[in-house]
């Protein structure tokens, strides 16, 4: 065959070349498109792997009873479906299989169900299966309804969760009562008394926060003020005025916490103006609680408790300043300041050589009727550190002033004596200057 003859022939079959490719090409377009053709493995054997479901969702339905997983059926040798679930970040759990051709299931839920929730599903073909294909996430929203009876209302603040109230979200509820008004519970689906509280919500919840008319004005307490050993002055001040008239108002004290009406009290009138009350009777060095209180038709409040202790019963002395230094003496100025609780025994000015002299050591007695008085202390050794403080003495006990320091002066030494030669020894003089 030459090249000429060759090329005759191929122009000759060129047009029916071209006609069978397109016959082909037209019999493989009318071929199934699965995937699974392209092994070569007989669709009707079980060992076949069909072609995965599309366009997998889940739908919860309004009474959060349901959940409707639908799909696509992109298989044509498929012999079932099969349908997990996963709730939360828990494993994957086998929820049922469905026959051929199936492109619906509704997962009936037997309780709330938590966040979140999601579905998948794979095509079966006996022992074979498609992979799976998930569903969307499931998120349970509840609904959370305020009321309030009275005047006040309620604040939310979401402590943990979603700002859509998810399933499972903390909800903190504040109640703010209106001028006049206070606090009193929650009611409906929470009974609490508490202020604040934290609601978690696991279905749709209603509340109602209570508010009531105030009973009673807002009392506080006075700072306790000139303290003695026996007596001491505090009262009352009203913040606010709500309520019924105030019949009584006064203090409580007490030696234990929390006085009340029922323990020693004062009383300083009615009504609603601020109020002194002066303590007395009290016990000296004794630690008090003290509290403010008013009593009306709806019963007794008291203000913020406070406590103080009195002073000690002993008599108060203040030392002055040393004065008049000598070889053998000195002058030591006090003050009898107050008796205290009960009258003055003895009071002067205790000395010694040691710091912080007592009644024990060497005195100097004040007369009686004096509050004020320099007294002279004697028979000191010269050159010699002493200290020197004021003391009072009464049936509490005894009392000291602050101490003072002191040194006696020295002698003279002998070069400071002169002798003439018709001084005569019986002529001599020696004095000190005491």
């Amino acid at each position: 065959m030459n090249l000429s003859f060759a090329i005759k022939v191929f122009k000759r079959c060129k047009w029916w070349l071209s006609l069978y490719l397109s016959l082909l090409l037209f019999i493989g377009c009318q071929q199934p498109t699965e995937v699974e053709l392209s092994n070569s493995v007989d669709p009707n054997s079980p060992n076949f792997v069909p072609q995965a479901p599309s366009s997998v969702s889940a739908e919860l339905n309004s009474d959060k009873s349901a959940v409707l997983i639908s799909w696509s059926d992109d298989s044509s040798y498929e012999t079932g479906y099969k349908i997990e679930k996963q709730t939360g970040s828990a494993s994957w759990v086998s929820l049922t299989t469905l026959s051929s051709n199936s492109e619906t299931f509704q997962d009936e839920l037997s309780v709330s169900g938590t966040l979140p929730l999601k579905y998948r599903v794979a095509s079966l073909n006996g022992n074979s299966s498609s992979d799976f294909v998930e569903s969307n996430l499931i998120y349970f929203t509840y609904q959370l309804l305020l009321n309030s009876i009275g005047q006040g209302t309620v604040s939310e603040q979401v402590v943990q969760g979603k700002t859509e109230y998810a399933y499972g979200t903390s909800i903190q509820l504040t109640p703010s009562p209106a001028a006049g008004w206070r606090f009193q519970e929650w009611r409906g689906d929470v009974t609490e008394t508490s202020e604040s509280i934290i609601v978690q919500l696991n279905q749709d919840t209603e509340i109602t926060a209570v508010f009531v008319e105030r009973e009673f004005a807002d009392l506080e307490t006075n700072a306790i003020q000139s303290i003695t050993a026996t007596s001491a002055i505090s009262g009352g001040n009203f913040i606010t005025t709500y309520g019924s008239p105030i019949l009584q108002k006064g203090v409580c004290w007490s030696v234990n916490p929390s006085p009340n009406v029922d323990s020693n009290c004062s009383i300083n009138g009615s009504g609603f103006l601020d109020y002194t009350s002066t303590i007395t009777g009290l016990t000296p060095a004794t630690t008090y609680y003290l509290r403010a209180y008013a009593t009306n038709s709806s019963g007794t409040i008291y203000g913020d408790e406070l406590s103080f202790m009195t002073l000690p019963g002993t008599p108060v002395v203040q030392t002055g300043s040393v004065q008049n230094i000598s070889m053998n003496g000195a002058d030591v100025s006090a003050t009898l300041m107050d008796e205290g609780v009960s009258s003055v025994n003895q009071w002067g000015v205790v000395y010694s050589t040691s710091n912080n002299p007592t009644v024990n050591d060497l005195k100097v007695i004040a007369d009686g009727n004096e509050i004020q008085t320099t007294l002279q202390i004697r028979s000191l050794t010269p050159s010699m550190n002493y200290y020197a403080r004021a003391f009072a003495t009464n049936s509490y006990g005894t009392s000291y002033g602050k101490t003072l320091e002191f040194t006696t002066l020295d002698p003279p030494s002998w070069s400071e004596i002169s002798i003439s030669e018709d001084t005569r020894i019986s002529d001599m003089h020696f004095s000190t200057n005491d």
